[in-house]
């Protein structure tokens, strides 16, 4: 089973890179993807789910900060979390794959600045991520029983480089023992750590990690982020 993790910086058919962004994803032939800070339309064949339009800033028509796709349709869809979660940064639902159904969680856990220099400005440094972090610890608690992904733009590199230890901590305090994190070190192809993760229960393998190179053959940036491909096999 093939899913694709990509933050793709507002992306749209229309703009610049969108189309070399698509051909990117289609290439692969994904049959999960999950975008943030993209557009509800831009995967337009299978079927999509999203977290809220409110994220706390300008509200733009069409743009979520997270949202999963699927060629099968999604069941079990939650769009909020829950209450201590800041809004529109959370998604979840069911879907069939040919690994069977598996729950996938998507996140776009807010970077350090957010509500600090732009929109509300009435957050300290990494304060909204450790909002995320205490409100997902929860969501993350609960034992389904069922296999379960979670992907998306987590804006922190495991192992850590560059953010405070205590906000590593937390991170790492946040997932629980029975989830791996498929995305951790470098990851071929680019030779970089990620901020933009995938993470499984144990009844799943990463059989391969893998990249989409965000730069041209020219150097230009398609995306500030690189894609993340991931392919699982069952135990």
């Amino acid at each position: 089973m093939r899913l694709i993790n990509w933050n793709v910086k507002w992306a749209n058919s229309k703009s610049k890179w969108g189309p070399t962004i698509l051909k990117e994803i289609r290439n692969r032939d994904p049959e999960v993807v999950c975008m943030t800070e993209s557009y509800i339309d831009f995967l337009p064949i299978g079927h999509t789910i999203t977290s809220g339009e409110d994220y706390g800033y300008n509200i733009i028509p069409g743009r979520r900060k997270v949202m999963l796709w699927s060629k099968s349709p999604w069941k079990d869809i939650d769009g909020v979390g829950n209450e201590t979660l800041p809004g529109g940064r959370f998604v979840s639902g069911v879907t069939s794959t040919s690994l069977g159904d598996i729950r996938f969680l998507g996140v776009c856990i807010p970077w350090r600045d957010t509500h600090v220099r732009t929109g509300r400005k009435d957050k300290a440094m990494w304060e909204e991520h450790i909002s995320y972090l205490n409100g997902f610890k929860e969501i993350l608690g609960e034992n389904t029983g069922t296999t379960t992904i979670i992907l998306g733009d987590f804006n922190e590199r495991i192992p850590k480089s560059g953010q405070p230890v205590k906000v590593y901590n937390q991170l790492m305090s946040t997932i629980p023992d029975k989830i791996n994190i498929a995305t951790t070190g470098t990851i071929p192809i680019v030779e970089k750590q990620t901020i933009d993760h995938v993470c499984h229960t144990k009844d799943i393998l990463p059989r391969s990690v893998s990249a989409i190179d965000n730069q041209t053959k020219d150097g230009q940036l398609i995306s500030d982020h690189f894609g993340i491909v991931v392919d699982f096999k069952s135990m």
